[in-house]
């Protein structure tokens, strides 16, 4: 972080080296426009004095080419100024901080064209796809806008996020609904409240065959599935085995029947898993 002092010599560093760069783009310039007509060019001033003497007197310091030199000097003049105020323009977003949060240049593995990249090198489906040409939602994760500069920022696929946020801030409609929308594949989602289960079950229905698993009642829906998580530690080695992957399904995990109940697999391990919204319990 920057303090007051910082700041001050940052600001004097930046007013001394403008005023430099002016100096020496002004003799340039005039000295082009010299050249270009054949005049004499007037030699470069080493002190400030002479410096100082050459911008009060031109008439003196270019006799034979006034126009000219004047010319040059306003032009290589202008584009300095506009060169300065891109540079500083692009310095103070990439690396201005106010209170303390983090700069652009350190989150630029979140930009877009950093995030386009890392996405064509994760997923196989985008590994032809030019990263300039990805739509924002196949980037990656969206957090949302740096401030100060309101680059969106997206995480990849293999990072893990974790929102400490506080009640009633946004904790659903900011992120996990986004983030649900705009899934390309197979989501699982839980929580413990109905609303993010209401906001995206139309919507991933669309994209594929949803299931809802609500113990509890939480969201008033239909059972569609079950699970029962102990079905499979029969044997020792049952019960020792990890839960069932998304590629594979648990015989124990089988939506309800009207009739007796058989183990049936949600989808085999040669086809493409569905997309599901899980309205769990409170637990």
């Amino acid at each position: 972080m920057m303090t007051e002092n910082d700041r001050a010599w940052a600001a004097g560093g930046i007013l001394l080296g403008g005023a430099v760069t002016l100096s020496v783009s002004t003799w340039a310039g005039a000295a082009a426009g010299a050249a270009l007509t054949r005049d004499d060019v007037a030699p470069f001033p080493t002190s400030l004095v002479a410096a100082f003497q050459m911008a009060t007197d031109r008439p003196a310091a270019w006799p034979h080419s006034q126009t000219a030199s004047l010319i040059g000097a306003t032009v290589a003049d202008l584009a300095v100024v506009v060169f300065l105020v891109w540079g500083l323009r692009w310095t103070f977003r990439w690396f201005r901080n106010p209170s303390s949060l983090a700069t652009l240049h350190q989150m630029r593995e979140l930009t877009p064209k950093r995030a386009a990249a890392t996405a064509t090198r994760l997923r196989a489906s985008l590994k032809d796809a030019k990263p300039s040409k990805l739509p924002p939602r196949d980037r990656g994760v969206l957090l949302g806008d740096h401030l100060p500069s309101g680059v969106e920022l997206r995480g990849s696929d293999e990072d893990t996020y974790v929102a400490i946020m506080a009640p009633r801030a946004g904790k659903s409609t900011s992120l996990a609904i986004p983030v649900a929308e705009e899934a390309p594949g197979a989501l699982l989602m839980t929580s413990n409240k109905a609303d993010v289960y209401a906001a995206t079950l139309a919507s991933r229905s669309k994209v594929g065959r949803t299931w809802v698993l609500d113990t509890q009642g939480v969201a008033q829906a239909e059972r569609q599935m079950w699970w029962d998580m102990i079905a499979q530690a029969e044997t020792l080695e049952g019960a020792e085995a990890s839960p069932p992957t998304s590629s594979t399904r648990s015989p124990a995990s089988r939506p309800i029947p009207s009739g007796p109940r058989q183990p049936v697999t949600c989808w085999s391990a040669s086809s493409a898993p569905p997309t599901t919204t899980a309205a769990p319990s409170a637990t």
